[in-house]
């Protein structure tokens, strides 16, 4: 049977407390992103981005002496923050070697994903 979904290598999950420690992560993994220029995009993106916040929080409601006791409400969210490298023609970025290359698995990448 064909899987669902997609591999990423080096993976990682962070718990943060805070939107501090969460910022420190964004920035952690802007600066792993590969980056190298041809023609076209002196500073051009070579790789995916996904970031993604899961917020998980838990409160108490409280009620008078009238109504039912306090109990704890669970909120759950996910946010996806993306950002895709862009599809790039060989013959106008004029890319060569390894940037060719990366080229060839940006395209093969996003044709996966639109599927």
């Amino acid at each position: 049977a064909k899987q669902q979904g997609f591999f990423v290598e080096s993976l990682m999950t962070v718990q943060c407390d805070d939107a501090e420690d969460m910022m420190a992560c964004l920035e952690e993994g802007l600066s792993n992103r590969k980056k190298a220029s041809h023609e076209l995009n002196q500073d051009s993106s070579r790789s995916h981005a996904i970031f993604t916040i899961y917020v998980d929080v838990e409160s108490v409601r409280t009620y008078d002496a009238l109504s039912a006791p306090a109990a704890a409400v669970s909120r759950f969210g996910k946010i996806h923050l993306v950002d895709l490298a862009g599809s790039e023609r060989l013959k106008e970025s004029k890319s060569v070697n390894e940037t060719a290359n990366e080229t060839v698995h940006i395209n093969k990448s996003l044709l996966v994903l639109g599927q």
